[in-house]
């Protein structure tokens, strides 16, 4: 994770960045033993801080909006893959359905009151799917606070941009090539743009092969495997770290065949890669993106 910024106080704002980012990483992750997420998924039950409790909150709102596409209940069957231990197998499709049967966010039981969070039995949670744009919103919220002229965030494939550059332009943000081995320095082309989350999905960094096939850590909770799709790389510009952190996964499982719907969408941008390299662009950025590589062609 990175974290630059411009202004008087600009490195008092990176600092109390540091810290929030610190903070919420001992409340919401699943590897650590003492974090909120890994008690009550330990425990089944739990009082939650505030930013827990939003998270939960938004993501049952979530799963009822996708129907059923996000869905953080799905922490055992990625366990079970091996993607939380980097231990890979490919389970049997006994397991799979037994672990299916438990996942499912609206039995997920909160009081809005008292932030007491219950789970059903043998039910874990992962917060991952948009806790690094919820990261992303709060430290935006620092920035204002600290009167920053710029600055960008990027928390693993989440850059948000806050502000203007120094010479008061827009920020360039690089679209990475899916084609290459991942952080190599190539990208598909760079993206103008001021303001905003910029997060891209892909199962082209976290994967393993087995079976003589690619296995991705992004999954399709109709079958309990990762998803087959036709897109290699999703990107999302929009607001909100959390909207477009959720939205560029479940874009990418949906593959092209469903893209129209969200290229025309007004609230959020996209760019989509598939497998034959084809970009796939809404209308108001074309003109905001170069691309660099001639094995790539907009559609």
């Amino acid at each position: 994770m990175t974290i630059t910024t411009y202004g008087e106080k600009a490195e008092e704002a990176a600092t109390k960045a540091v810290s929030e980012i610190e903070r919420l990483d001992n409340l919401l992750s699943t590897g650590k033993n003492e974090s909120e997420i890994a008690i009550l998924n330990e425990n089944g039950s739990e009082i939650v801080s505030e930013d827990t409790a939003q998270l939960i909150a938004k993501s049952i709102e979530l799963y009822q909006d996708t129907n059923g596409v996000f869905d953080i209940s799905i922490y055992p069957l990625m366990k079970e893959w091996g993607f939380t231990t980097k231990k890979y197998k490919v389970p049997s499709d006994k397991t799979i359905n037994h672990l299916l049967k438990n996942i499912e966010a609206s039995k997920i039981e909160w009081n809005n009151k008292t932030n007491l969070v219950a789970l059903p039995e043998e039910m874990e949670i992962d917060l991952g799917g948009i806790a690094k744009g919820y990261t992303s919103n709060r430290l935006t919220q620092i920035f204002k606070e600290y009167q920053l002229t710029g600055g960008v965030l990027s928390l693993g494939g989440n850059v948000q941009t806050y502000g203007t550059k120094e010479d008061g332009g827009k920020w360039k943000i690089a679209i990475e090539n899916p084609s290459n081995s991942p952080l190599s320095g190539d990208y598909l082309g760079v993206l103008k743009t001021g303001n905003m989350a910029v997060i891209t999905s892909g199962g082209y960094e976290r994967y393993f092969e087995a079976q003589g096939k690619k296995w991705s850590h992004i999954f399709d909770l109709s079958t309990g495997y990762p998803c087959e799709t036709d897109l290699v790389s999703v990107t999302v510009i929009g607001q909100s770290g959390i909207e477009t952190d959720f939205l560029s996964t479940s874009i990418f499982i949906g593959g092209s065949g469903e893209l129209d719907r969200w290229l025309s969408d007004e609230d959020i941008e996209v760019i989509a890669i598939d497998e034959n390299g084809v970009v796939y662009c809404s209308d108001s950025i074309k003109s905001r993106i170069s691309i660099s590589d001639d094995k790539f062609r907009f559609e």
